[in-house]
């Protein structure tokens, strides 16, 4: 914490306001999966805050646990190259992130589990970035979002019994996609709610919206249209309503408005 005091001629004495400055005793690191570690938990129990865990193409076999991390946690090739496959093994959770002051982002894989998705109980930050949750039995929750400031954006929910259930928080619900889910934005509080939400596609739920907090109603800026993705994958055809149809203020890496899905935004591959 630093502080400058400086005298006039007069020997007036001025104060600035403190500044803080952190230095970090390890400098960040790229930890690789399954190069250094062969198993993503591995990898994130090696970790230090400002780390990266970038994962190689591949099925993980894993139900992964963020405790009070600072990370920064990836795919190289992208979700439709990189699953992490929790329900065969067991995990009730694809990745759970818990632990106060956890900051961590989870970018670029596709997760299933036996409950959740992705699940955050922080009480920190966590970003989740083009991402796919995928599940056949309309049984489990896609995104929890239980507490802390999360961002979600340019993501894919698929198949869910709930999309993304939004419990007590703050933070931005943008450029994601909801698809054949029981109920595709759920979003609950005992008082109030904080999360921004907007330009998302909803096709084909039982519901697309429970907003107990906003009396149910859509955003303007959401679409209920067929995404036509190209067959077999989750990346959009020329005529898709998702391109060019995400929040303005977020750009594609070509600098154009970001489009919906996970192949939008400037984290996408």
């Amino acid at each position: 914490i630093v502080e400058v005091r400086a005298w006039d001629s007069a020997q007036n004495l001025g104060l600035s306001d403190p500044l803080s400055v952190t230095v970090w005793n390890n400098r960040p690191r790229v930890i690789w999966v399954p190069d250094d570690y062969e198993k993503i938990q591995d990898a994130i129990n090696a970790s230090e805050d400002g780390d990266t865990v970038r994962v190689r193409a591949g099925t993980y076999y894993e139900g992964l646990r963020l405790i009070s991390k600072k990370i920064w946690m990836e795919s190289e090739m992208g979700p439709e190259q990189t699953f992490i496959d929790a329900y065969t093994s067991g995990y009730s959770s694809g990745i759970r992130v818990y632990g106060d002051q956890t900051n961590s982002t989870i970018r670029g894989f596709t997760v299933t589990g036996e409950e959740n998705g992705i699940a955050t109980t922080a009480e920190g930050s966590l970003k989740i970035y083009n991402c796919i949750i995928n599940d056949d039995s309309n049984y489990i929750v896609g995104i929890f979002l239980n507490d802390g400031d999360n961002k979600v954006l340019n993501c894919i929910v698929n198949g869910t019994k709930w999309g993304i259930l939004v419990g007590y928080i703050s933070g931005e619900v943008f450029n994601s996609m909801f698809i054949n889910c029981d109920i595709g934005y759920y979003q609950i509080a005992l008082y109030e709610n904080w999360v921004t939400f907007g330009w998302n596609l909803f096709w084909e739920n039982d519901r697309n919206y429970r907003v107990e907090v906003r009396n149910d109603e859509p955003q303007d800026s959401d679409i209920f249209e067929n995404p036509r993705f190209v067959e077999g994958r989750y990346s959009l055809q020329a005529n898709s309503p998702a391109i060019d149809s995400g929040n303005p203020d977020i750009l594609d890496r070509d600098g154009s408005r970001s489009d919906i899905g996970i192949y939008g935004g400037l984290y996408a591959y």
